[in-house]
C-alpha cells in the first residue's frame, strides 16, 4: 500500500500547526492530535481550512477519526480528496502572450484528455510578497488572452492568476452551462492555490459575470474579497447569441485586440473570418499571435465554441445583488448597452466609463487606469476622463462611484461541518462566545449520513460582525442560510445564547410562509420568562461578576491546550484588564504542553471577550414571543443548573431557582409540539463532548422519522 501524497501530508501539517499556534518544522505527523491541545473549538477552525484545501467533501469529524496527520493524509487519499495541491508549475502562462519579463512564451500544446476542471496558472509574479494576489476568471473567450496587455495594470504589486475555463480546448463546454455553476468551479480552483482569503478578482465580457459569482461562493465561505474588477462586462439577461461564424468573429476581434491586431482587423473578419481556419490567417497576417497557424486554428475554434456557450449563458444569467465584495471597479465605454450594475453591485460600483471605440484590451491608457484606481484615484467618467480629480463630498456625482467600505465584515458565515450524509440537514446557530465548535462533537456522534450546517458569528481569523439586537442578526443568518437551502421544511438548532437566536430565526421563518419542522434547543434561557429570571447569582459581587467573566474565558483556554492548573479568580483581582489578558495569556502559554503563540493565544481571549460583551447586550434587549405556527420543539435542559459545584471550567455554583425545566418554552409553545430531554449537566457542561454524544442519540430517532 502507497502512502499519501508527500504534498498532501506537508499541507496538512503547515495548516494543523498553524491551527495550534506553532511553527509547521515542530509538528509531528505521528503524534496525536490531543496531545497538541486540538479540541472542538481547535478542530473547527483547523477542519475549514482543511475543507478550504481540500474540499467540503471532508467531513470535520475526520480530524477525530483520524488523529495524526499521517492518517488523516491517508485519508483524505483512500476518499480521493488529497488533490489539493496548487497547479504544476510546467503548466504555468498558459496566456497566449502571457508574460512575466516582457517577452511572449509559446503556449503548450493542449494536454489530450485534461479533467474537466479549471485550472490556474501565475500570469506574473508578485514585486512586493505580502500584496494579495488578483485572480483573473478567464474572459468571454473561456480562456485568458484579454489579460496580455493589462498585467501591469492589474497587478498593483502582486501575482496575477489566471483561472481558464473547465476543459477548455480539450472538451466542450458542458450542456445547460450556467454562469453561477461556473462560478463555483472557479473558486474551487482558486482556494486549491489559496486556501484562504483575501482575493482581487477581475473578469473580461461574458467572464466578468463568472468573475461575480467567484466572488459570492468565495465570499459565501468566508473570504474577503478586497476588490472586484470588471472590464467591458457582459449585462445580464442580454441576448447576445449568433452563428457559430458570428461567435468566431467575435472571438478574433478579442484575440486580435490583445495580441496587438491593425485597425483594419473589424472590417476584413467581418467578411473573411467565418471559420477557425480563416480566423486563425486573419489573425497571422494582421496581428501577433503566439501560436503557429496550425494550433492557432484549434485554439480559435476552442475559442469560439466557449464564446457562444458563455454567450448563452450570460442571457440566461438572472443573478441576485451581490452584497459580499467591498469595492467594485466596472471599466466600460460610452457606446456599451446599458446594465444596472448598482442595483447588481452592492455597494454601488464604481464606473469608468471612456470614450466610445477606446480598445480596452490594448490601448496603455487603460493600463494607467487601471493602476490609478487600485490607488483608489476618483476617475472622471467620459470624454474628460484622461484627468483625475479630487472627491467633492458635496457632489452626488462623485458620491455614486465612492467606495463604500462602511460594513467591510458582510454577514454571516454558513460552515459545512458535514455536507454529506442522506438523512435531513439541520443547521444550528453559535452560542454566546460566537463559534459552533461544539457541533463538530454533535455531527461526530450523529454519524456520516447526518448533514450538519453551522452559522457562526466568529470566523477563523478570529473577526466578527456585531449587530444592533437578535432580529437583525436573525435576519442575516437566515440570509446566509437560504442561499444555500432556499426553502423549508427547515430543521433548526441552538446551544445557549444560539438557541435564542433559532428561536427567532424560527419565528422569522414562519412569518414569512416557510415550514419550520424542528427546532433543537440546548439549554437556552428564554429572556422575559422565569428561565431567565431563575438564574441565582445573589452569591456573587457585582464586582467579581466581570473577572468570573474573563476566568472562563482564561479556563476554556486552558481546557483548549491542556494545561492542568486552572486560572484562579483571584489571580486576576488588582489588574487591569490589558494586565488580567496578559496574566491568562502567559500562565496558558507557560502550562500548555504544546508550543503556543502569546499573541495567538491573546487574540483568541480579546476576540471571545469582546463577543461576549456584544451578545450579552442583545440578549438583554430581546423579548421572545410565542412561536406563530406549529413546530415541533425539542429542549435539552441542564439540571443542574447554570454553573455546578466543581465544573471544570472553576465556576462557583450558581444554581436556577424557577424549576421550569422546558427553560421558558412552556410558555411560548403549546405543550403538544414540546419535549424535553433532562441532561445531567449545568449550562456550560452541557455542550461538553459526553453530553453532545447523548444529545446526538437523542437527535437521531427525529432525523430518522423523515
Amino acid at each position: 500500500m502507497t502512502g499519501p501524497p508527500a504534498d498532501a501530508v506537508q499541507d496538512l501539517r503547515a495548516i494543523i500547526a498553524e491551527g495550534v499556534g506553532m511553527p509547521a518544522e515542530s509538528l509531528d505527523i505521528d503524534r496525536d492530535f490531543a496531545s497538541y491541545g486540538i479540541d472542538s473549538i481547535a478542530a473547527l477552525r483547523i477542519m475549514q481550512r482543511v475543507q478550504a484545501h481540500f474540499g467540503d467533501d471532508v467531513p470535520m469529524a475526520a480530524i477525530f477519526e483520524y488523529a495524526t496527520v499521517s492518517k488523516l493524509a491517508a485519508h483524505l487519499a483512500e476518499e480521493g480528496l488529497a488533490a489539493g495541491q496548487a497547479p504544476d508549475a510546467a503548466a504555468a502562462g498558459e496566456i497566449p502572450g502571457g508574460r512575466t519579463d516582457g517577452a511572449r512564451p509559446p503556449l503548450p500544446s493542449p494536454a489530450p484528455e485534461p479533467p474537466a476542471t479549471c485550472k490556474v496558472f501565475t500570469l506574473a509574479d508578485p514585486v512586493a510578497p505580502d500584496a494579495t494576489p488578483l485572480f483573473a476568471v478567464h474572459g468571454g473567450t473561456g480562456e485568458l488572452s484579454w489579460l496580455t496587455c493589462l498585467l501591469d495594470g492589474l497587478a498593483d504589486g502582486g501575482a496575477v492568476l489566471g483561472v481558464q475555463a473547465p476543459g477548455f480546448a480539450t472538451r466542450t463546454p458542458a450542456a445547460g452551462l450556467s454562469i453561477d455553476e461556473l462560478g463555483g468551479e472557479c473558486a474551487a480552483a482558486i482556494l486549491k492555490t489559496r486556501p484562504v482569503g483575501p482575493f482581487r478578482l477581475a473578469g473580461h465580457a461574458a467572464g466578468a459575470l463568472v468573475a461575480i459569482e467567484t466572488a459570492r461562493a468565495l465570499a459565501g465561505q468566508g473570504h474577503e474579497i478586497e476588490r472586484l474588477t470588471l472590464l467591458d462586462p457582459a449585462a445580464p439577461g442580454r441576448d447576445e447569441t449568433g452563428s457559430p461564424s458570428d461567435h468566431l468573429r467575435a472571438t478574433a476581434l478579442v484575440l486580435g485586440e490583445a495580441w496587438g491586431a491593425q485597425e483594419s482587423l473589424g472590417q476584413r473578419a467581418s467578411t473573411s473570418a467565418g471559420t477557425a481556419a480563416e480566423a486563425a490567417g486573419l489573425l497571422a497576417e494582421l496581428a501577433e499571435p503566439p501560436l503557429p497557424k496550425e494550433k492557432l486554428t484549434a485554439w480559435l475554434a476552442a475559442a469560439g465554441t466557449w464564446h457562444a456557450a458563455l454567450a448563452r449563458a450570460a442571457a440566461a444569467y438572472a443573478p441576485a445583488p451581490v452584497t459580499d465584495v467591498a469595492r467594485t471597479l466596472v471599466v466600460t465605454t460610452a457606446d456599451a448597452g446599458p446594465a444596472d450594475w448598482q442595483r447588481l453591485l452592492v455597494p454601488p460600483p464604481r464606473v469608468l466609463e471612456l470614450p466610445a471605440g477606446t480598445g480596452l484590451l490594448s490601448d496603455p491608457a487603460v493600463v494607467t487606469q487601471l493602476r490609478d484606481a487600485d490607488r483608489d484615484v476618483v476617475i472622471g467618467s467620459g470624454p474628460g476622463a484622461d484627468s483625475e480629480v479630487e472627491p467633492d463630498a458635496t457632489d452626488e456625482s462623485v458620491e455614486a462611484v465612492e467606495f463604500d467600505t462602511a460594513d467591510e465584515d458582510e454577514g454571516a458565515h454558513l460552515v459545512t461541518v458535514n455536507g454529506g450524509g442522506r438523512r435531513p440537514a439541520t443547521f444550528w446557530t453559535h452560542h454566546l462566545f460566537g463559534d459552533v465548535s461544539y457541533c463538530v462533537y454533535l455531527s461526530r456522534h450523529l454519524g456520516p449520513d447526518y448533514p450538519v450546517f453551522a452559522l457562526e458569528q466568529v470566523d477563523y481569523e478570529l473577526a466578527f460582525r456585531s449587530f444592533d439586537d437578535i432580529q437583525q442578526m436573525s435576519s442575516a443568518y437566515l440570509a446566509a442560510l437560504r442561499e444555500r437551502r432556499p426553502h423549508g421544511p427547515y430543521r433548526i438548532g441552538g446551544c445557549s445564547f444560539g438557541g435564542v437566536v433559532a428561536y427567532e430565526m424560527t419565528q422569522q421563518l414562519l412569518a414569512a410562509g416557510e415550514e419550520v419542522s424542528h427546532l433543537y434547543l440546548v439549554d437556552p434561557l428564554m429572556p422575559g420568562t422565569g428561565a431567565w429570571d431563575g438564574v441565582d447569582a445573589s452569591g456573587i459581587e457585582e464586582s467579581e461578576g466581570e473577572n468570573l467573566a474573563l476566568m472562563l474565558i482564561g479556563n476554556s483556554a486552558c481546557q483548549l491546550w491542556r494545561v492542568d492548573e486552572q486560572i484562579g479568580v483571584e489571580k486576576l483581582h488588582g489588574l487591569t484588564l490589558d494586565e488580567q489578558f496578559a496574566t491568562m495569556a502567559e500562565h496558558v502559554v507557560a502550562g500548555s504542553p504544546a508550543t503556543l503563540a502569546h499573541d495567538h493565544v491573546l487574540k483568541l481571549m480579546r476576540s471571545k471577550w469582546d463577543v461576549l460583551q456584544l451578545n450579552g447586550k442583545l440578549l438583554d434587549g430581546y423579548q421572545a414571543v410565542p412561536l406563530r405556527a406549529p413546530v415541533d420543539v425539542t429542549v435539552f435542559h441542564a439540571r443542574r443548573g447554570f454553573s455546578a459545584e466543581g465544573n471544570p471550567f472553576g465556576m462557583p455554583a450558581i444554581p436556577r431557582t424557577d424549576g421550569d425545566t422546558s427553560n421558558g418554552l412552556a410558555g411560548l409553545v403549546p405543550e403538544r409540539d414540546l419535549t424535553v430531554h433532562v441532561m445531567d449537566a449545568d449550562h456550560f457542561t452541557i455542550v461538553l463532548e459526553e453530553n453532545l454524544q447523548k444529545i446526538a442519540g437523542l437527535l437521531r430517532p427525529s432525523l430518522d422519522g423523515e
